[in-house]
């Protein structure tokens, strides 16, 4: 039977997934690439402080981030608080056992 938080989650794996999310997604992800890039051309005609050019590092490596095909999840909770539930419908199939 589905728990409500698992229709729920289900929804949300399937929106992710969705051709026009990743285009979004694909489309902001170039919006910031073109930022540090039309960054990168002007930072030697204007002062920035050590803070400013770490902050935009940063963002910079949010960025190639993004763009990996694999990145690292964990899930945490407690005993049977839906870890398993969870991880099924983001995976949209029941691979690991429910509670």
């Amino acid at each position: 039977m589905l728990s409500y938080d698992s229709i729920y989650l289900r929804s949300l794996a399937q929106i992710m997934t969705n051709q026009n999310f990743s285009e979004k997604n694909n489309a902001l992800i170039q919006q910031f690439q073109d930022f540090f890039t039309a960054y990168e051309d002007i930072k030697p005609y204007i002062p920035v402080d050590d803070t400013t050019n770490n902050y935009i590092e940063q963002r910079k490596d949010w960025i190639t981030r993004l763009n990996e095909v694999e990145f690292p999840v964990a899930f945490f909770g407690s005993f049977s608080a839906g870890k398993s539930t969870i991880i099924n419908a983001i995976l949209g199939q029941e691979v690991l056992p429910e509670a």
